[in-house]
């Protein structure tokens, strides 16, 4: 694989991950969340549910789709599954407070967007079941006069992302893995050993830092490179989020990393399948080249037969011009 695939597959990334940042942008600018904020009356939020709902099924991208206010309360919040969209009852609605981006995006001013690292999803405190990654994108909501009300938040499903790797990776020699800015696997050569930063205790060592802490050196450090070592060939490049985006807060950066290994044993038994093939070539075009040769050689026999049947005559002309001692005339049919 090489830095020009990886890069490639980065741009894909990236342009996923820049729609996200569009839609809160465009969610957070809507005439109906203007008019629930000014007024959260039933009328106004049920237009604002119905217009979430509308990008909801048409994007297909969010697992969930919430207004939290300043306590860290749902007050409003649909959930998409199974292709539909549909509004969380009151009484079903969580208390949030707890969570990390909820401080994070509540000290962020107007216009600044919160990005959560890749993780997985919990309900209740609890790791939910299957698995179901997701990055929240949050955007703090003011009122007219500039008090923070709260915030918007869109859980991204980046199980789309982890898609999109597996479907590249299908094109491409060695094992295509993504990794957090700590190293650990959020798609990996194991299933078993991804998302182990998810269960402390348990999954401490699920990384590659911890797999390959030689090569994690060069790879933690620069921001893309290939290098070869006893272990074999990595190839890498950081994907940096948001970057080079306006209006963003320095803390809603996050980092992730396009790894493509190729093992000195799969390196090993590639070459030796390139031997086997290329002996196999040889072995197919030898009786191919033999007959050429055969061809060439026949050629070569004739054209010598030839010059030497020439020289030949060519001989017994000049001596039976010399062995003769009178002149030669030629007379024709009437003595002429």
């Amino acid at each position: 694989v090489t830095q020009v695939q990886v890069k490639a597959l980065r741009k894909l990334l990236k342009l996923e991950l820049g729609r996200v940042l569009e839609d809160i942008r465009f969610l957070a600018d809507s005439a109906e969340f203007h008019a629930y904020m000014d007024r959260p009356s039933s009328a106004n939020e049920q237009k604002l549910v119905d217009s979430w709902r509308q990008l909801a099924k048409q994007r297909k991208l969010y697992d969930k789709i919430r207004f939290i206010d300043a306590r860290g309360m749902e007050t409003v919040r649909i959930n998409f599954k199974k292709d539909t969209a549909y509004p969380v009852p009151k009484a079903e609605l969580q208390l949030k407070a707890h969570r990390y981006y909820i401080e994070e995006t509540m000290a962020l001013d107007r216009g600044e967007i919160f990005v959560s690292p890749f993780d997985l999803n919990k309900e209740h405190g609890v790791v939910e079941r299957p698995y179901k990654p997701m990055i929240r994108v949050a955007m703090p909501v003011f009122n007219r006069n500039e008090t923070k009300q709260g915030m918007l938040v869109m859980n991204y499903m980046a199980a789309r992302l982890l898609r999109e790797i597996h479907s590249y990776a299908k094109s491409t020699d060695g094992s295509l893995m993504l990794l957090n800015a700590d190293g650990y696997y959020l798609r990996g050569i194991k299933a078993e050993r991804e998302w182990g930063f998810m269960f402390p205790g348990k999954g401490d060592h699920y990384s590659l830092r911890f797999d390959y802490p030689q090569a994690w050196s060069s790879i933690s450090v620069s921001s893309m490179g290939q290098f070869e070592n006893t272990a074999g060939i990595f190839t890498f490049q950081h994907i940096s989020f948001p970057h080079e985006e306006r209006n963003l807060g320095s803390s809603t950066q996050r980092t992730w990393i396009l790894v493509n290994f190729e093992s000195a044993e799969a390196l090993g038994t590639k070459l030796a399948s390139m031997k086997r093939t290329a002996w196999l070539l040889a072995g197919a075009m030898l009786p191919v080249l033999l007959i050429i040769s055969l061809i060439i050689s026949r050629s070569r026999l004739q054209k010598n037969f030839v010059q030497e049947a020439l020289r030949s005559s060519e001989e017994r002309n000049r001596l039976i011009l010399e062995a003769v001692a009178d002149g030669i005339y030629g007379i024709d049919a009437q003595g002429n």
